[in-house]
C-alpha cells in the first residue's frame, strides 16, 4: 500500500475537520500542609507524635473534542518529619480517564490508568488515618478497543479485547497482568426496562499462579417510578488455575433504588471478584443498605455493609465483617463547607493479635478563598480495640491536618 493511501485512510479515520471544536484546558495548583498526629506508628504502647510539613504540587488537564475526550489529574506528595520518628519520603497520585471514537462511531478505545496508595488489607482501609502504616502504591492500568454495533434503534453489541495491568511496590504485593476478551449485548424493551447478557474471557497471569475466567450472564434494569429502579444481573464464572484446580461459582448482583421522597434508598447484594495485593484472587460477598436525605444546602446519609471474602483458589474463607456509617455535608455559607464522616467496623480475626472493632471519625471545614485558593482544616480520631466497651490495649490515634490550597 503506497504510503499517500495509508495516510487518506487514517485521515478518514480521524477526522481533521473535527479538531477546531476540540476544548483544551490545563490548571496547575500547588498545596501546603501542615500534618499533626500523636500516635504516628498506630501502636498500643510507646506512642511517638509526629509533625509532617507537606508540599504538593500537581495540576489538571482536560481536553475534550467531538472524537475524544482525556482526563487526568496528577499530584506529588513531598513529605518532610520535624521529629524524626518517621523517614521522609515522596509519594504520587496519578487519575487518567481517556475515551477515543474512530470510524463513525464504530471503534472505540477505552484507556484508564490510576497511581495511588492503598491498604494492604482490603477489608479494612486505613489511608485516611495514616501516610504509610500498611500501605503500598498500586498502579492500574487498562487498554480496551472494541466495536459497537448497532442492532436497530435499541438495541447494541459491544465486543472487544482489555488488556490489565496491576503492579504493587511492595514486596508482599502480588502483580497480575490480565488479557481476555469479551460481549455485551443491550436491549432497550422499553423506555424503563432494559436487559443485558454478556460473556467475558481473561487470562491471568501472577506470579505464584496462573488462570483463565470464564464469565456469562445476564441481567436487567427497570424504573417502576420516577428516580426508582430495580436492577439485577446473574451469572457463572469458571476458573481453572495452573495448579490443576478448577473453580465455579455463580456472582450475582441485584438490588433496588427507591425515592421515597422523604429519603432515599438503596438495598443491594453482590458477589463479585475483587482486587487484593495479597491474593490471587479474592471472591467477595457483600449485602448492604444505604439511606440518603438530599437537602438545598446538606446531605444526610447512613449505610450499612456486611462483607464475607474468601480465596478463590483455595476455597477458604479468610475475612467476614460488618460496617456501620454516617455521614453528613453542609454549605454553611457560600464560601464555608463542613463535613462529618463516622464509621465502625468488626471484623473476624485471623490471629489473637488482630483488632476486632475499629471506629473512626473524621470532621472538616472547607473555606473557599478568592483567587481559586482552599483553606482545609481536618481532625480525625480512630480507634482500634479488642472489645468495643474496654480501651485497654487499645490503638488510639488523633490527627490533624491544615492546608492552604491555590489553582492558577
Amino acid at each position: 500500500m503506497k504510503k499517500e493511501t495509508a495516510l487518506l485512510l487514517f485521515l478518514g479515520l480521524v477526522s481533521p475537520s473535527r479538531l477546531p471544536a476540540a476544548e483544551f484546558r490545563f490548571v496547575p495548583s500547588i498545596g501546603v500542609s501542615e500534618d499533626v498526629t500523636d500516635n504516628v506508628n498506630e501502636t498500643a504502647s510507646g506512642r511517638r507524635a509526629e509533625m509532617a510539613t507537606r508540599v504538593q504540587p500537581g495540576g489538571s488537564l482536560k481536553y475534550e473534542a467531538s472524537w475524544s475526550t482525556l482526563e487526568a489529574v496528577y499530584n506529588l506528595d513531598y513529605r518532610y518529619y520535624a521529629l524524626k520518628n518517621v523517614k521522609g519520603g515522596i509519594s504520587h497520585t496519578l487519575g487518567l480517564q481517556g475515551a477515543f471514537t474512530f470510524v463513525e462511531d464504530f471503534l472505540k478505545l477505552d484507556l484508564s490508568d490510576t497511581f495511588s496508595r492503598i491498604s494492604l488489607d482490603v477489608a479494612r482501609d486505613n489511608t485516611a488515618e495514616s501516610l504509610s502504616l500498611d500501605q503500598t502504591d498500586q498502579n492500574t492500568l487498562s487498554v480496551s478497543p472494541y466495536l459497537l454495533w448497532r442492532l436497530g434503534p435499541k438495541g447494541t453489541l459491544k465486543t472487544g479485547v482489555r488488556y490489565g495491568d496491576i503492579r504493587y511496590w511492595s514486596p508482599l504485593g502480588i502483580d497480575r497482568r490480565e488479557e481476555g476478551a469479551f460481549a455485551q449485548l443491550s436491549h432497550e424493551l422499553t423506555p424503563r426496562l432494559s436487559l443485558t447478557t454478556g460473556y467475558v474471557f481473561n487470562k491471568t497471569m501472577t506470579q505464584p499462579l496462573r488462570y483463565d475466567d470464564h464469565d456469562l450472564s445476564a441481567g436487567l434494569r427497570y424504573e417502576y417510578a420516577d428516580k426508582s429502579f430495580i436492577f439485577g444481573s446473574i451469572g457463572n464464572s469458571w476458573l481453572a488455575f495452573s495448579n490443576g484446580k478448577g473453580v465455579s461459582n455463580y456472582f450475582w448482583d441485584a438490588g433496588v433504588i427507591n425515592d421515597f421522597g422523604l429519603v432515599v434508598a438503596t438495598l443491594e447484594t453482590q458477589v463479585r471478584y475483587t482486587e487484593d495485593p495479597l491474593a490471587v484472587s479474592l471472591r467477595q460477598k457483600s449485602h448492604s443498605l444505604k439511606l440518603e436525605k438530599v437537602m438545598p444546602r446538606a446531605t444526610l446519609s447512613l449505610s450499612a455493609v456486611y462483607n464475607e471474602y474468601a480465596d478463590t483458589s483455595t476455597g477458604a474463607e479468610s475475612r467476614q465483617g460488618t460496617t456501620i456509617g454516617l455521614g453528613a455535608s453542609s454549605e454553611l455559607s457560600p464560601s464555608l463547607t463542613a463535613s462529618l464522616n463516622v464509621a465502625g467496623d468488626r471484623l473476624s480475626r485471623r490471629s489473637s493479635i488482630d483488632y476486632p472493632y475499629h471506629l473512626a471519625a473524621t470532621g472538616s471545614l472547607g473555606y473557599a478563598m478568592k483567587n481559586e485558593a482552599t483553606l482545609g482544616f481536618t481532625y480525625t480520631y480512630a480507634t482500634y480495640r479488642y472489645r468495643p466497651d474496654e480501651g485497654k490495649g487499645s490503638i488510639d490515634v488523633n490527627r490533624i491536618v491544615l492546608q492552604l490550597r491555590k489553582a492558577f
